[in-house]
């Protein structure tokens, strides 16, 4: 019997299909400028192809594989297929995704994953269109703000620029229209401020000289950070014929603005920003393991196999290759903390120790992992740990038989008594 075809669309923005071919480029618009490549990969191996820089400039993907892993909490769901593991973050708005799925997932805009901040770039709190290159003053607190668009100089000229803020900013401008070729030109530091358009507090506040060619289009960029009292953000710029002065709407394309034109820059922010820290969020981005998706559309297949699972030792380095895969480890159980059908264990191999998050507790497993070691399968979430090397963390343990007590086990284990911490609920 075939399998029931699904189509679920988890955005009113139409994603991208790459189509079943090798990772190729494409031409796609924005506020009319068009950006030739657009890089769409068809598995989950070529992902490490691209640079930091290919995922500023567009990343869009078509993959087939199972779900091995759905965290709700954090709207992250892990693909394997046969080249690899990813995780992925986007919202799926109300529609459920199960683990053991087969899908097929069609992505437009992929970002490397921040790990600190998980809605940047694609999930903003609200995004407006401000005329000249100014954002609202004392508008609140603990926020980030990211302004964007396209510049056009009126004539051909050196050109340079400031930034003010309170607190800490990044201007950033491009080379061409491609926001690829960013480079960082003026700043405000962590942990300083300036009052409105105050454009000497700092020096690193003012670029350098730059040569701009009129008629021609630049991608420009300024990311703020807020905590408490004073918040502004503005950025000027001087030229031929032009004093400073903050940019005018008519120098200004806003980003996005495809079936409208109009001039301005876009303005995004994000009301929940603690860190006080722009630290890795501007500028081109490496990927690792993780990736935010602004739109995806979801084609459920049918029930998939789960992947052969990949023998890991919990004293060993994992490879960002090998993070988000479907592993199997054997060891002996320290703690169990169980809340309903869901349990947090504590494995050790002898060597080290992980977490393991079951998703099927029951009390006959409580029972059986007292009379040995077990074995456990599962996605193997890294941490990096002192020294900064990627560890295995946890282990997300999500089949209703994840766990085992083998007799293989039981040979390379010698069982001893569990600690009285162990008491099922």
């Amino acid at each position: 019997m075939p399998a029931k075809l699904f189509a679920l669309l988890l955005s009113t923005a139409s994603a991208l299909v790459c189509g079943a071919a090798d990772s190729v480029s494409h031409e796609r618009e924005s506020a009319g400028v068009v950006l030739t490549n657009y890089y769409c990969v068809t598995n989950v191996a070529q992902f490490r192809n691209l640079s930091g820089e290919t995922y500023l400039e567009g990343c869009g993907f078509h993959l087939t594989g199972i779900v091995t892993l759905r965290d709700t909490n954090r709207d992250l769901t892990v693909l394997q297929d046969a080249s690899g593991a990813v995780a992925l973050h986007f919202h799926t708005d109300g529609h459920t995704l199960k683990v053991g799925q087969l899908v097929t997932l069609d992505g437009s805009n992929c970002f490397p994953y921040f790990t600190a901040f998980p809605n940047y770039p694609y999930q903003p709190s609200g995004r407006n269109i401000e005329g000249s290159f100014e954002a609202p003053m004392n508008w609140g607190e603990y926020n980030l703000t990211r302004m964007r668009g396209y510049l056009h100089p009126p004539v051909t000229g050196e050109y340079t620029f400031w930034i003010a803020s309170d607190n800490s900013s990044e201007l950033r401008l491009s080379l061409d229209a491609n926001p690829s070729k960013v480079r960082k030109i003026a700043s405000v530091a962590r942990f300083d401020w300036t009052l409105s358009r105050e454009w000497s507090r700092f020096p690193s506040q003012r670029s350098e000289s730059i040569l701009l060619k009129g008629g021609e289009t630049y991608y420009i960029e300024a990311l703020s950070e807020q905590t408490t009292i004073g918040e502004n953000l503005a950025v000027a710029w001087q030229g031929p014929s032009l004093n400073q002065s903050v940019i005018a709407p008519s120098y200004l394309t806003p980003q996005g603005a495809r079936d409208v034109i109009t001039n301005g820059i876009l303005r995004e922010y994000w009301t929940n920003f603690f860190a006080g820290d722009l630290t890795g969020l501007g500028g081109p981005r490496e990927f690792d393991s993780a990736l935010a998706v602004e739109n995806v559309r979801v084609s459920i297949l049918g029930q998939g196999e789960r992947p052969k699972p990949d023998r890991i030792a919990l004293d060993q380095p994992l490879t960002a290759e090998k993070n988000y895969r479907w592993v199997e480890v054997e060891g002996l159980v320290d703690f169990v903390g169980v809340n309903g059908t869901d349990a947090i264990l504590e494995l050790s191999d002898g060597r080290a120790q992980t977490q393991i998050h079951m998703s099927h507790w029951t009390s006959a497993l409580a029972q059986q992992i007292r009379n040995g070691p077990v074995r456990v399968r599962g996605v193997c979430e890294g941490v990096y740990d002192e020294k900064g090397a990627l560890a295995p963390g946890i282990i997300w343990a999500t089949a209703t038989n994840a766990l085992i007590v083998t007799e293989t086990a039981k040979q390379i284990w010698t069982p001893r008594r569990l600690s009285n911490r162990l008491q099922p609920r």
